[in-house]
């Protein structure tokens, strides 16, 4: 009975050397809607990004969405994502190679100027996109110029991103034929990603986003060179103790 005692205090041992280990964080995904241009507006095509409306799934027109010549959230940098000039919802959303999102923080800005602007998180798991269950809001209003000057605190919006089902509703959108939300997932998701985007409800006024993140935090390489190291002298000792017990047997 013994013998099978010291591997589950390695399990345990090594459990707590992981927990504990010094963790770093690493950007594997970032958008700025950085506005390069001299002058004017910049498109969603120019940063690989797609825009659809309604219940059809119709592309938006340049002029409702489009990344201003402005300072965005946090300045200096000029740029952001600014909707308009239609009362419906938009999906918002760009695709790219496989990242492993698991655990992994998700943040942006967000500066509407009507608080009964909402969005969800969308994600593209799989062949199917999902949105988040939770929704995301301004308790304020926002003028662009307060929108630029706001702190942190009051902007930022941020999601820890869990395959759970009940996290996720499924989100069907068919360019130009249907863009719904449906209910909470059947099933978890897969934590590889490879899409991104919002599904904005907008009522009126201006919806504004800006510096979307994907942090992920891992250990450092000191920590792990102290894991292995701890792995070795535990399987090591793991050894002797069996070979004195087989020994005494």
């Amino acid at each position: 009975m013994k013998t099978h005692t010291i591997p589950s205090l390695l399990v345990l041992a090594l459990g707590t050397l992981f927990t504990s280990a010094k963790l770093q964080s690493q950007v594997i995904y970032s958008e700025n809607f950085h506005n390069t241009a001299p002058s004017g507006n910049m498109y969603l095509a120019n940063f690989g990004w797609s825009g659809y409306i309604n219940s059809l799934a119709t592309t938006v027109n340049a002029g409702n969405a489009y990344i201003p010549n402005l300072a965005g959230n946090p300045p200096p940098d000029h740029g952001y994502l600014s909707l308009s000039g239609i009362s419906a919802t938009y999906g918002l959303i760009e695709t790219f190679s496989s990242i492993d999102a698991a655990g992994s923080e998700i943040t942006w800005s967000m500066g509407n100027s009507a608080t009964s602007t909402t969005l969800r998180l969308l994600v593209q798991s799989g062949s199917e996109w999902y949105a988040s269950n939770e929704l995301f809001s301004n308790t304020g209003t926002y003028t662009q110029a307060t929108f630029s000057a706001a702190t942190s605190d009051d902007v930022r919006r941020s999601l820890t991103f869990s395959t759970a089902a009940e996290n996720w509703r499924s989100f069907t959108l068919t360019p130009g034929s249907e863009m719904t939300l449906g209910s909470i997932a059947s099933s978890a998701i897969s934590s590889e990603i490879t899409g991104i985007g919002f599904y904005v409800t907008t009522t009126s006024g201006t919806t504004r986003l800006d510096s979307l993140v994907v942090t992920a935090a891992v250990p450092e390489p000191s920590a792990y060179a102290a894991l292995f190291g701890a792995v070795a002298l535990c399987a090591v000792g793991c050894r002797r103790k069996r070979a004195r017990f087989e020994q005494a047997a």
